[in-house]
């Protein structure tokens, strides 16, 4: 049987400590492994995991196309990158629908979006949400 992890973080070496770092600071949260490729495949191994979907994380939009083109490099026969130029005509679940606080984009820039909230929901102006939920759906979990 083969296992598909489809929800991985992986980053470049060289800033691997400081983003997770930062980004588990942001969340309160501590991450499980480093954010490097060699720590993830590791774990994989470790866990019998055939396949790691990566799932990149960009804390503000000026950093999404550079992030995207890294990512790439990073990708094998293992890992993979959930990219939208690799999937035409994709429906998207949005796990953490407007994370960044870019809900108006969510509501103007999404097509074929499925959405499903995270913690962000907590601090959503509710007249957006509902918005946003009358245009592409409810969470599948409700």
């Amino acid at each position: 049987m083969r296992i598909i992890d489809i929800h991985a973080h992986i980053f470049p070496d060289e800033i691997a400590p400081t983003t997770i770092k930062y980004l588990g600071e942001e969340a309160n949260t501590k991450a499980y492994l480093n954010g490097t490729v060699s720590d993830l495949k590791s774990s994989m191994k470790k866990a019998g995991i055939s396949i790691s979907v990566n799932q990149p994380i960009s804390t503000k939009p000026s950093q999404v196309q550079s992030i995207n083109n890294c990512i790439k490099q990073l990708q094998d026969d293992t890992i993979i990158s959930l990219l939208l130029d690799s999937f035409p005509g994709l429906t998207i679940i949005a796990s953490h629908m407007g994370e960044c606080k870019l809900w108006d984009d969510v509501e103007t820039e999404c097509i074929n979006l499925d959405t499903t909230s995270g913690r962000e929901l907590a601090t959503l102006h509710s007249s957006l949400c509902n918005v946003t939920y009358d245009k592409y759906g409810r969470n599948r979990d409700d």
